[in-house]
């Protein structure tokens, strides 16, 4: 999938169902096995097994050279030349239009790469928090099948992707100017088990990780800059495709059941 011109490894499960989408630098093959191998292992420790990788033909030597390595190698299928996987196009239609649903709520006009992709990400996750009636169970969400933990509501729904927030840092020495509080756009939560919340520091634009953050009103020199750090990665419209193409929408008005 690509967002912006952002690669993205997407999957979903049939039986749990569990959705996946992790960033890539690029299309380079090694990018696509460490992401596959990471799935693999999340569902191995979950005490799932694959025994069938459907995919496209793009990934069928990438997809080979994994699995071989691969105690209990799953049998893998790939589609024709001029076919895709339906459940997997699906995904990332589902994907893509609840990213584009977000991006529209920011009041930038466009976005950085970082925050692209941890969008991508946090949109993918929300959606398996929730439990799948198509699923092996109506009580229990994939996101607790696959991760064998509970979901906290405290730290991953306390802050929304591009709010405007205040982390704060342990300084280790106290009698110095250095501010204790960073500018910075909410990114997501930490994957890890403590407390922790990644953001983009607004100053340098970079990934930085902190444990306790506080909302503030969004001021407009933050939306200036967001927007410089954008066009500096020449991001000019969202764009779904590698065509270099603006994705066009139909009008509302003229589809069925939307009012």
């Amino acid at each position: 999938m690509f967002i912006n011109n952002c690669v993205f490894l997407t999957a979903i499960d049939k039986t749990v169902p569990f959705r996946s989408c992790a960033s890539l630098p690029s299309r380079a093959s090694k990018y696509w096995a460490t992401a596959l191998k990471l799935l693999m292992r999340k569902c191995n420790q979950a005490g799932f097994f694959i025994k069938l990788i459907r995919v496209d033909n793009e990934f069928k030597e990438t997809v080979e050279d994994v699995i071989e390595r691969v105690p209990d190698m799953p049998e893998v299928n790939h589609c024709g030349s001029d076919e895709h996987v339906p459940e997997a196009e699906r995904n990332n239609r589902v994907i893509q239009e609840r990213f584009r649903i977000q991006y529209n709520r920011w009041p930038f006009k466009v976005a950085p790469r970082i925050m692209i992709r941890h969008l991508a990400r946090r949109v993918c996750h929300d959606i398996s928090i929730f439990p799948n009636k198509r699923g092996i169970s109506n009580i229990f969400s994939p996101y607790i099948i696959i991760n064998r933990r509970d979901f906290s509501v405290k730290k991953e729904c306390q802050y929304e992707p591009g709010d405007f927030v205040i982390g704060f840092q342990d300084n280790k020495e106290k009698n110095t100017p250095m501010p204790i509080g960073v500018e910075c756009v909410y990114l997501n939560a930490s994957k890890d088990l403590q407390e922790g919340h990644e953001l983009m520091n607004l100053q340098t634009g970079d990934l930085i990780n902190r444990p306790v953050v506080k909302a503030a009103p969004m001021p407009n020199w933050t939306i200036r800059r967001v927007e410089e750090l954008a066009i500096a990665q020449v991001m000019k419209s969202l764009k779904f495709n590698r065509k270099r193409e603006e994705t066009l929408f139909s009008d509302p008005d003229y589809e069925t059941g939307v009012s």
